[in-house]
């Protein structure tokens, strides 16, 4: 169907074009985008309309928009490949991906989306190692574990005293957990935990003590053979534990008081 002109009131009017842009953008009429770009010079900040055609999966339109010259001031936009990641496809995720050229924003905008067909695209050749580190710690707190799995042949576990184990623990990602523990120095991570008061702090020993006490068995043998017993929580709440179960074997165990952790 054509669509009506421009009345002469509006079409004389800037805010008249923009108005009319912004419906031309969100119903993916490329060809009216165009006319209208053409119509105000390309005197205009494309952000809110790139945004607004991510969003609205028109991948076609996405691409001519970035095609503006205007389309520079969104090369350092996190929100726009991570609006990408969630709500496009993968050819929009590669155009926004290519035209902003920084993988660690495109890393996190995937962890974020939770993508697994996206994972791909992240080249972790492309990090420095630090910056892999950091993807990796990022990705494990997203709680990706399609990334993680992806970043940790080449990415260094022990970081940051085991940042990304602590991190996976924090947050229950149990799946991550089992992947990270036996790539983990877990003994130098609390050692080095252990040697450094400014960042053995409780957040950090719950962190580490949730795995021994919470994570699925099989993790919780894997965790305590190599120092969970050393960790005060881990310690205290196991013993707990047993006295329980030495007083549920007792008989009569319901007249028996319960012991609190």
């Amino acid at each position: 169907m054509a669509r009506a002109p421009l009345p002469e009131w509006v079409a004389t009017t800037v805010h008249g074009v923009v108005s009319r842009l912004d419906q031309a953008v969100n119903a993916g009429d490329r060809g009216e985008v165009a006319r209208l770009l053409g119509l105000l010079d390309g005197d205009i900040q494309l952000t809110p309309f790139l945004r607004d055609a991510v969003e609205q999966g028109h991948t076609a339109l996405v691409g001519d928009l970035l095609a503006y010259p205007r389309a520079l001031n969104d090369r350092g936009d996190s929100g726009l490949i991570t609006a990408a990641c969630v709500h496009g496809d993968r050819a929009m995720v590669q155009q926004v991906a290519n035209f902003q050229g920084n993988p660690a924003n495109l890393a996190w905008a995937v962890a974020q989306a939770r993508r697994d067909d996206l994972v791909d695209l992240v080249d972790p050749a492309a990090f420095t190692p630090h910056t892999r580190d950091q993807q990796l710690a990022m990705a494990t707190l997203a709680g990706h574990r399609a990334l993680v799995k992806h970043l940790l042949p080449t990415a260094n576990a022990n970081a940051g005293h085991g940042i990304a184990l602590r991190r996976a623990a924090l947050h229950q990602h149990w799946a991550i957990v089992a992947d990270l523990v036996p790539v983990t120095d877990l003994a130098v991570v609390y050692a080095r935990l252990s040697a450094e008061a400014r960042i053995a702090d409780a957040g950090h020993w719950a962190a580490l003590d949730g795995i021994g006490v919470c994570a699925p068995a099989a993790i919780q043998d894997q965790w305590l053979a190599a120092v969970g017993e050393h960790l005060p929580w881990t310690r205290r709440r196991r013993t707990a534990q047993a006295r329980q179960s030495t007083l549920d074997a007792a008989p009569n165990p319901a007249a028996r008081p319960r012991v609190r952790p």
